[in-house]
């Protein structure tokens, strides 16, 4: 697979603790790249992704697939806290009882709006995908699939945290059927 990636190094991770990532989790920033940049390298932070995208489709790398990052975590701790993995809208996460950050590969794209991509990102947002199932049968020996199960916006990680994550215009649906195995999926409303 043909993709470049520009790889920077952020403090903020921790150990997976033996777990392996099948899940993968998509924001959206509506700050600047560069702003995010900062942000992610800064030990302070104490916040990073593992793949960030600008409007133009450039895919810079924060933190390797092995470590988690942290933007992800979710409080393991009190379940009483707004970002208690109980909380989460997403049933792989809840029916595991444990915080997600272990089991997740995060991926951010810089915003514009609802969840809007520009046509670069959505390309970029192909090849990242396709880039983390690989990476992650390499690694870990496992095929993920490329469903609204394992491919889930922020908001279901944490409602309270992230409730609108990465947007209502978010392309979901393309996405899957560009990364996946050739199924074609639809969504319904109710």
């Amino acid at each position: 697979m043909n993709i470049e990636i520009e790889k920077f190094f952020s403090p903020n991770f921790l150990s997976r603790n033996g777990d392996i990532p099948d899940l993968i989790v998509l924001h959206q920033s509506f700050r600047p790249a560069e702003s995010r940049k900062k942000r992610y390298l800064l030990e302070e932070s104490n916040d990073s992704v593992h793949f960030y995208i600008t409007l133009k489709g450039a895919i810079w790398q924060f933190v390797p697939i092995i470590f988690s990052s942290r933007k992800d975590v979710c409080s393991e701790i009190d379940p009483l806290c707004k970002n208690h993995w109980s909380r989460s809208l997403s049933k792989i996460i809840r029916e595991r009882e444990k915080d997600p950050s272990s089991y997740i590969v995060s991926v951010e794209f810089e915003g514009i709006g609802s969840g809007y991509l520009s046509r670069a990102q959505f390309e970029a947002g192909i090849k990242t995908i396709k880039y983390i199932k690989q990476q992650l049968k390499e690694l870990y020996e496992i095929d993920i699939p490329i469903n609204r199960e394992h491919m889930i916006g922020g908001y279901k990680l944490s409602p309270t945290l992230f409730p609108f994550e990465p947007g209502l215009d978010f392309p979901f649906i393309k996405l899957m059927e560009e990364c996946g195995d050739g199924h074609r999926f639809f969504e319904m409303s109710i």
